[in-house]
């Protein structure tokens, strides 16, 4: 196999690198950067530091054809430059790093006053260059005469800056984005007077009116349809079980219907009492009566006679038969027919 069968390859993961190290950004407030174009600086000391390095357009392009890409300083700071109107234009930014806690030493933690809701920050160096020892959070280096509010960078990034003051939320410098302030960068007046935006960060990402994230509200998206499933689910085994109910019901009428077709009621009945060991049989006509007996040949009806006892029916009896047919069980009948 030739070797440059992998360059594919080799290009492939790199750019996964790329987009997965993109992805380990966060703002100051520690949300996550969702524009890919922001990822880890890769020279030493500033690799948890992240810039505009995603970007389609070098470094010094017009920024008529879109934002170019920053440059990493040593000194933690991400440096834009870039053509606008006709002007070379250098902005220099405190944006963001891959640690969530803004104040651990991965990130540098300055200008909180002037990020805007988590945002990047504009910084002024007090000698103008990339090097300067002094900064000025904004667009302005007044802070560089007065004193006040004026942050301290060493030549290579340790984690921590150093403040001239107390506090530099007296500086004079004009904040470069605000929480209020719509999704595109306020633009300035630089020192030829040409106008540019103030920083290269994207303002923080957009929340939703209730508060909730896309995540959550997939959440809940999800957990509505199953409850809708389960409970279509129940509805229909209660609708089998109720069919099973009906089917068995409707077996056992049918059983009862059979077993009461044994007994004919346009038939004789026969009715038994047990006196002592004896068991005497009555026999008794159908309900349909006794057919009257021909006009044509009157028949003569004679009486038994009184001294005669009653005989003992033959050992086959109805009783018998009828439990033959399965109409009574071996306790007994089950009634009188």
């Amino acid at each position: 196999m030739k070797t440059t069968n992998f360059v594919p390859l080799l290009t492939y993961f790199a750019s996964l690198y790329t987009t997965i190290h993109a992805q380990s950004c966060y703002y100051a407030n520690g949300t996550t950067v969702e524009r890919k174009e922001f990822i880890p600086c890769s020279n030493d000391p500033v690799r948890t530091i992240c810039c505009a390095l995603n970007r389609l357009n070098p470094s010094g392009s017009d920024i008529s054809k879109g934002w170019p890409r920053d440059t990493c300083l040593d000194n933690g700071v991400c440096s834009n430059n870039q053509m606008n109107n006709g002007q070379n234009v250098t902005i220099y930014t405190a944006v963001f790093c891959t640690n969530k806690d803004i104040t651990s030493p991965d990130c540098l933690d300055v200008c909180r006053q002037t990020r805007g809701g988590g945002g990047g920050a504009r910084m002024t160096p007090c000698d103008g260059t990339p090097t300067s020892k002094k900064w000025c959070c904004g667009d302005s280096s007044s802070c560089c005469t007065n004193n006040i509010g004026v942050v301290e960078l060493p030549d290579k990034f340790v984690g921590r800056a150093i403040f001239s003051s107390a506090s530099a939320s007296s500086s004079s410098s004009t904040p470069a984005s605000s929480p209020s302030a719509s999704t595109s960068p306020p633009s300035t007046l630089n020192t030829t007077g040409q106008s540019q935006p103030a920083s290269s960060a994207p303002p923080p990402p957009p929340t939703s009116a209730t508060g909730l994230s896309i995540g959550a509200k997939a959440g809940i998206a999800i957990g509505a349809i199953l409850g809708v499933l389960l409970l279509l689910g129940i509805l229909f085994f209660v609708r089998k079980a109720l069919a099973w109910k009906n089917k068995a019901a409707s077996a056992a009428s049918e059983v009862e219907v059979e077993a009461s077709g044994c007994a004919n009621h346009d038939s004789p009945h026969y009715q038994f009492q047990q006196q002592q060991d004896a068991v005497m049989y009555r026999y008794e006509a159908a309900r349909n009566g006794i057919n009257e007996l021909s006009d044509a040949k009157a028949a003569k009806v004679s009486e038994l006679p009184e001294a005669m006892q009653m005989a003992e029916l033959p050992s086959y009896s109805p009783l018998e038969e009828k439990k033959a047919q399965g109409c009574v069980g071996e306790g007994g009948m089950r009634g009188i027919w």
